[in-house]
Protein backbone atom coordinates (compact mmCIF):
# COMPACT_ATOMS: atom_id res chain seq x y z
CA UNK A 1 0.00 0.00 0.00
CA UNK A 2 1.24 3.41 -0.93
CA UNK A 3 0.04 4.86 2.39
CA UNK A 4 2.64 2.92 4.39
CA UNK A 5 5.45 4.46 2.33
CA UNK A 6 3.95 7.95 2.66
CA UNK A 7 3.59 7.47 6.42
CA UNK A 8 7.33 6.83 6.80
CA UNK A 9 8.28 10.15 5.21
CA UNK A 10 5.35 12.02 6.78
CA UNK A 11 6.41 10.94 10.27
CA UNK A 12 10.01 12.01 9.59
CA UNK A 13 8.77 15.35 8.27
CA UNK A 14 6.57 16.03 11.31
CA UNK A 15 9.38 15.05 13.68
CA UNK A 16 11.70 17.49 11.91
CA UNK A 17 8.98 20.18 12.14
CA UNK A 18 8.89 20.03 15.94
CA UNK A 19 6.75 17.01 16.82
CA UNK A 20 9.37 14.42 17.80
CA UNK A 21 7.04 12.05 19.64
CA UNK A 22 4.16 11.96 17.13
CA UNK A 23 2.92 8.51 16.15
CA UNK A 24 0.94 7.44 13.07
CA UNK A 25 -1.34 4.41 13.55
CA UNK A 26 -3.44 2.47 11.05
CA UNK A 27 -7.21 2.82 11.60
CA UNK A 28 -7.20 3.51 15.35
CA UNK A 29 -4.74 4.25 18.11
CA UNK A 30 -4.01 2.41 21.33
CA UNK A 31 -5.57 3.38 24.63
CA UNK A 32 -2.08 4.20 25.91
CA UNK A 33 -1.43 6.70 23.07
CA UNK A 34 -0.75 10.25 24.14
CA UNK A 35 -1.73 13.33 22.16
CA UNK A 36 -0.97 14.36 19.54
CA UNK A 37 -1.27 11.29 17.34
CA UNK A 38 -2.54 10.48 13.86
CA UNK A 39 -4.59 7.61 12.50
CA UNK A 40 -4.96 6.76 8.83
CA UNK A 41 -7.24 4.82 6.49
CA UNK A 42 -6.46 3.86 2.88
CA UNK A 43 -9.14 3.17 0.28
CA UNK A 44 -7.43 2.01 -2.94
CA UNK A 45 -9.34 1.92 -6.21
CA UNK A 46 -8.84 1.65 -9.95
CA UNK A 47 -9.18 5.01 -11.67
CA UNK A 48 -11.20 3.75 -14.63
CA UNK A 49 -12.15 0.38 -16.16
CA UNK A 50 -10.28 1.30 -19.34
CA UNK A 51 -7.23 2.38 -17.33
CA UNK A 52 -7.03 -0.66 -15.06
CA UNK A 53 -3.29 -0.18 -14.51
CA UNK A 54 -3.77 3.25 -12.89
CA UNK A 55 -4.62 3.23 -9.19
CA UNK A 56 -5.88 5.96 -6.91
CA UNK A 57 -5.79 5.68 -3.14
CA UNK A 58 -7.90 7.93 -0.97
CA UNK A 59 -6.01 8.29 2.29
CA UNK A 60 -7.66 9.88 5.31
CA UNK A 61 -5.43 11.21 8.08
CA UNK A 62 -7.11 12.02 11.41
CA UNK A 63 -5.13 14.19 13.80
CA UNK A 64 -6.18 13.73 17.43
CA UNK A 65 -5.13 16.27 20.03
CA UNK A 66 -6.42 17.95 23.17
CA UNK A 67 -4.80 21.24 22.05
CA UNK A 68 -6.76 22.68 19.11
CA UNK A 69 -4.09 25.11 17.92
CA UNK A 70 -1.45 22.35 17.89
CA UNK A 71 -3.82 20.04 15.97
CA UNK A 72 -4.44 22.78 13.39
CA UNK A 73 -0.70 23.35 13.06
CA UNK A 74 -0.10 19.64 12.43
CA UNK A 75 -2.94 19.58 9.86
CA UNK A 76 -1.37 22.53 8.02
CA UNK A 77 2.05 20.87 8.02
CA UNK A 78 0.51 17.70 6.53
CA UNK A 79 -1.30 19.78 3.88
CA UNK A 80 1.87 21.66 2.94
CA UNK A 81 3.85 18.42 2.74
CA UNK A 82 1.45 16.18 0.79
CA UNK A 83 -0.70 18.57 -1.27
CA UNK A 84 1.73 18.82 -4.19
CA UNK A 85 -0.42 17.88 -7.20
CA UNK A 86 1.73 16.35 -9.91
CA UNK A 87 4.93 18.04 -8.65
CA UNK A 88 5.93 14.92 -6.71
CA UNK A 89 9.70 15.04 -7.20
CA UNK A 90 10.26 16.02 -3.55
CA UNK A 91 8.14 13.15 -2.20
CA UNK A 92 9.79 10.67 -4.58
CA UNK A 93 13.25 11.79 -3.46
CA UNK A 94 12.31 11.29 0.21
CA UNK A 95 11.06 7.76 -0.55
CA UNK A 96 14.39 6.75 -2.11
CA UNK A 97 15.71 3.67 -0.33
CA UNK A 98 12.27 2.29 0.55
CA UNK A 99 11.15 -0.96 -1.05
CA UNK A 100 8.73 0.60 -3.55
CA UNK A 101 6.41 -1.42 -5.79
CA UNK A 102 4.75 1.59 -7.40
CA UNK A 103 5.46 4.84 -9.21
CA UNK A 104 3.60 7.82 -7.79
CA UNK A 105 1.88 10.14 -10.28
CA UNK A 106 0.16 12.74 -8.09
CA UNK A 107 -0.80 13.58 -4.52
CA UNK A 108 -3.45 16.17 -3.72
CA UNK A 109 -5.76 17.12 -0.89
CA UNK A 110 -9.41 16.46 -1.73
CA UNK A 111 -11.16 17.36 1.51
CA UNK A 112 -11.17 17.49 5.25
CA UNK A 113 -13.13 18.35 8.33
CA UNK A 114 -13.01 18.93 12.05
CA UNK A 115 -14.94 17.19 14.79
CA UNK A 116 -15.71 18.27 18.33
CA UNK A 117 -13.81 16.63 21.17
CA UNK A 118 -14.84 13.09 21.93
CA UNK A 119 -16.55 13.09 25.30
CA UNK A 120 -14.54 10.26 26.82
CA UNK A 121 -11.03 11.12 25.57
CA UNK A 122 -11.37 14.88 25.09
CA UNK A 123 -9.52 14.88 21.76
CA UNK A 124 -10.44 17.18 18.90
CA UNK A 125 -10.17 15.40 15.55
CA UNK A 126 -9.08 17.13 12.35
CA UNK A 127 -9.29 15.08 9.15
CA UNK A 128 -7.39 15.62 5.93
CA UNK A 129 -8.20 13.51 2.88
CA UNK A 130 -5.66 13.01 0.10
CA UNK A 131 -5.90 11.30 -3.26
CA UNK A 132 -2.73 9.65 -4.52
CA UNK A 133 -2.38 8.35 -8.07
CA UNK A 134 0.10 5.61 -8.88
CA UNK A 135 0.94 2.61 -11.06
CA UNK A 136 2.51 -0.65 -9.97
CA UNK A 137 5.99 -1.42 -11.31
Amino acid sequence: MIATNLNVILKSHLQAEGYPSIEIYPINAYSSSTAPFITWLDFPSIKDAEQYWMYESTITYSIFDNDLSRAKDIALKIEDFLNVGDDISGLKTLMTGQDLVFRMLWCRMSGGGMFAPLEREGYTSINRIFQVGYVHV
